[in-house]
């Protein structure tokens, strides 16, 4: 692989990757590993019959 061009101005990337079909908005944070499992030990702790 070799390096073409270095595209720096905001604007211009916007514009190449609207051109490759590809989407220009910042993705969604996802959640921390920490709140999964914050989520899947509350599960685990639930009595039987809560579940």
């Amino acid at each position: 692989m070799k390096l073409v061009a270095l595209v720096t101005e905001p604007r211009n990337i916007t514009r190449f990757l609207s051109a490759l079909g590809e989407p220009t908005d910042v993705p969604a944070r996802s959640p921390s590993a920490d709140a999964a499992t914050a989520v899947l030990e509350e599960h685990r702790s639930a009595p039987q019959g809560a579940r």
